[in-house]
């Protein structure tokens, strides 16, 4: 089933033209969704209504979540030339940065309490790192 969003109302249509409105926001494991859900009313009405939707729910939904914006053109990259290399830069620097606190830096686990102790903590392991880079670069 093809639902078309209306950009200027915030809503879905249905292929037999009912709306889903947005209802509520639902957090998940890893993003937030606009959950967008049609009346009961219409959808039991509708001659589409087994095909649209399942045996558990009463009406239909949508799901959208709210970062896919910003996730469409990462997406589009993947797979490319340039995408494989700045993966492995990133592997080379970042990664290899984190392994570097973790295993010499006391980064494998803190010893204060505290979203401003662990960030201190964070940024003072961090100084270091970068302290010993800046003294293997004056050599």
């Amino acid at each position: 089933m093809v639902f078309k969003y209306q950009k200027e109302t915030d809503c879905f249509l249905c292929p037999a033209g009912n709306r889903l409105i947005l209802r509520s926001l639902e957090r998940e494991e890893f993003n937030i969704c606009r959950v967008y859900r049609a009346d009961c009313k219409d959808c039991k009405s509708c001659p589409m209504f087994s095909r649209c939707v399942s045996s558990s729910q009463k009406s239909r939904t949508v799901r959208v979540n709210i970062f896919e914006e910003a996730v469409k053109p990462c997406q589009a990259k993947r797979g490319t030339v340039l995408h494989a290399y700045i993966l492995g830069q990133r592997q080379i620097w970042c990664e290899g940065s984190f392994a570097a606190q973790k295993a010499r830096h006391n980064l494998r686990k803190l010893y204060r309490r505290g979203l401003e102790a662990a960030e201190t903590h964070c940024l003072l392991s961090t100084m270091a790192l970068n302290l010993k880079r800046m003294v293997k670069c004056l050599e």
